[in-house]
């Protein structure tokens, strides 16, 4: 109860008291008027009676009692308050910014606690404002000066595609020219256009052929390769180990004055992990990988009626020019076969691998101006294994 309504109703109290005695009969009216307004607050409770005395020394009980009811009345609204916010701030979640915190009892104390949550609440400080702005400052213009600096203009995506196409193929090419270089040029120094070998001019620069084979050794292709790359390596190959072979025995008059009789069966060729005969390059590998008749006028065996030796490398791109070019050459070449519309006198090697050129005189009929009947007669010469050279 408010204290100027308190003072209003014990006011009246005393008033009324104080007509007791003047007129008996209106005390009752006025005790029921203090009584409805005291129900009314519900905070002081007067009993009138027809003794002054006793009316005064209940209205003295009542505000002894009203002030004890009061002061209780808060204590117990007070602790009961504590209480509940203790019970609150210890299961309540931290208050969000800007809202009502609850402070929870530790062992700091009201004073810091509270301090700790203004802190928390307060916008940054002045300086703490312009430390991050010096931070962001910085890191601006760290990025500024990274663009400042000199960058090249971007590569579109298919001029890239282009440059590394053109890099792969000067490789690949200097790959080629590189491994078959030394070859050709030995071939085009000691090797007539006919095909007779300069074996004494070869021996003066046999160490430049010892090389070229060493090379050789280090780019084996792949035993499933079946490229123009890899035909081209197998043929020179061949060539390369008989013109040495010649070279490790000359002066000699036949290759097959060396081992026997038979030097094609010899396993003498280091070629990366493996070891070769002359037969195994030319009947284990060029033969059933290809399967290119055209392969007998490539390789050469030192002989006087073997096809002649080329003065060309095979590298990928030239090796069915070459192959066209050395196969036409042979078959119209009067001292190696004779060719007639009636009758064909041809060179051994179309006896011994007759199975590789299948219609033999259809494929002579590919490569002569003269016209070869499917009933042609066809023999063969002899074979002359003097050495092709000098």
């Amino acid at each position: 109860m408010s204290t100027p309504r308190f003072f209003l109703i014990l006011s009246i109290a005393i008033c009324l008291l104080s007509c007791d005695k003047k007129n008996p009969s209106s005390v009752d009216s006025d005790v029921s008027i203090v009584a409805s307004e005291k129900s009314a607050t519900e905070a002081v409770k007067v009993v009138v009676h027809e003794s002054s005395t006793t009316t005064n020394i209940e209205v003295v009980a009542d505000e002894e009692e009203i002030e004890t009811d009061e002061s209780s009345s808060i204590n117990e609204v007070e602790h009961k308050t504590d209480e509940e916010v203790m019970q609150t701030s210890s299961t309540q979640e931290p208050a969000k910014s800007g809202s009502t915190r609850l402070v929870t009892k530790d062992t700091r104390s009201d004073f810091t606690v509270a301090k700790e949550e203004q802190q928390k609440d307060e916008p940054a400080t002045s300086t703490e404002i312009l430390s991050k702005s010096k931070e962001s400052t910085s890191v601006d213009v760290i990025e500024k000066e990274e663009v400042k600096e000199p960058r090249s203009e971007p590569i579109k995506p298919e001029e890239q595609e282009k440059k590394e196409e053109e890099n792969q193929t000067t490789d690949t090419k200097a790959v080629v020219k590189n491994l078959h270089d030394q070859w050709q040029s030995l071939l085009q120094k000691h090797v007539s256009a006919i095909g007779v070998v300069n074996y004494k001019g070869l021996k003066s620069e046999e160490s430049t052929l010892d090389t070229y084979l060493f090379d050789l050794s280090d780019h084996v292709p792949g035993s499933s390769d079946i490229s123009k790359k890899a035909k081209a390596f197998w043929i020179n190959a061949y060539n390369a180990y008989t013109v040495k072979l010649i070279l490790d025995h000359y002066p000699v008059n036949s290759i097959r004055d060396i081992s026997g009789g038979e030097p094609w069966d010899k396993k003498w060729i280091k070629l990366g992990a493996k070891t070769y005969s002359l037969n195994n390059i030319e009947h284990d590998i060029l033969r059933p990988m290809w399967k290119d008749a055209r392969i007998h006028f490539a390789v050469n065996c030192a002989a006087k009626s073997c096809p002649p030796l080329g003065n060309n490398a095979f590298t990928a791109s030239n090796t069915n020019r070459l192959l066209e070019e050395l196969t036409k050459r042979f078959i119209n070449h009067a001292g190696s076969n004779t060719i007639s519309s009636s009758s064909l006198v041809l060179s051994k090697i179309f006896e011994w691998y007759k199975t590789d050129f299948g219609d033999l005189a259809g494929f002579i009929d590919k490569y002569t101006t003269v016209e070869i009947p499917s009933d042609v007669k066809i023999t063969y010469q002899d074979y002359d294994w003097s050495l092709n050279g000098r």
